[in-house]
């Protein structure tokens, strides 16, 4: 399946919920493309349906702006939104799908950071390494 949408839409999306963690979601197949996977974890002021759009405009935008990831990407209705690096201590704990997919212990991914309105506390710094 996982191949057949990155084949039919350019990426997979991965919806983690349940669990210890808040939900998190992320994409498998945009490395090839662009170099770098997205993940949104968190954000409960947002139900899975408006992350998936989120994810679904990020993607879009690195695809085809990608010297623009820098700078704020709005959506009229569901706010801005900033990208910000992922410690690989975060992609090795909530990224195993991704990893998986391409056999790597690594890879590249970038947290989409909801704008100080739309911001909840269950939303951690994935640029900061995984404590407990």
């Amino acid at each position: 399946m996982i191949k057949e949408n990155i084949k039919s839409y350019g990426y997979h999306v991965y919806v983690v919920a349940g669990g210890p963690l808040p939900r998190f979601l992320y994409t498998i197949g945009l490395t090839e493309t662009v170099g770098f996977e997205l993940i949104i974890a968190g954000a409960s002021f947002y139900s899975s349906d408006e992350l998936k759009i989120i994810i679904d405009l990020v993607a879009k935008k690195a695809d085809t702006h990608p010297a623009s990831m820098d700078s704020k990407i709005v959506d009229s209705t569901l706010g801005s939104f900033t990208l910000q690096k992922t410690d690989d201590s975060w992609v090795a704990k909530l990224m195993l799908g991704a990893l998986d997919f391409y056999r790597a212990k690594e890879i590249s991914a970038l947290q989409i950071v909801p704008d100080v309105e739309h911001w909840s506390i269950d939303t951690p710094d994935l640029s900061k390494p995984w404590a407990i």
